[in-house]
């Protein structure tokens, strides 16, 4: 839980989460944890390098996942695979060098 202004609000419950165009460069791994619940997460326009292999470890219900406009060169399936509720993963506009097989493969059976 995190307090805001006297009032807790339950991460558990959240769904949707937008953090879009703050200039971030990473996230801890365990920033989503207490978020099992979540949908969607939105973290185009930041400076984001490199998503950690264990970055949505919790969130097997997640469906959509925005990074572009980041600066990501290289995604792999262990990152996603677990995500079986996935329909849509946009890396628009990052720097993207090489793309694992895998994840090709991966994406292919999640055609949404």
């Amino acid at each position: 839980m995190v307090e805001k202004s006297g009032r807790a609000i339950k991460l558990s419950n959240l769904q949707i989460f937008k953090f879009e165009g703050n200039n971030v460069k990473n996230f801890s791994d365990s920033i989503f944890g207490a978020m099992g619940n979540l949908r969607e997460v939105y973290l185009a326009g930041n400076y984001l390098t490199v998503i950690s292999t264990h970055l949505f470890r919790h969130n097997i219900h997640l469906e959509v996942i925005d990074l572009q406009l980041n600066l990501i060169q290289q995604i792999k399936a262990e990152h996603l695979s677990h995500l079986s509720s996935l329909q849509k993963l946009s890396l628009k506009d990052n720097l993207i060098t090489s793309l694992d097989l895998d994840l090709l493969s991966f994406l292919s059976r999640h055609p949404h």
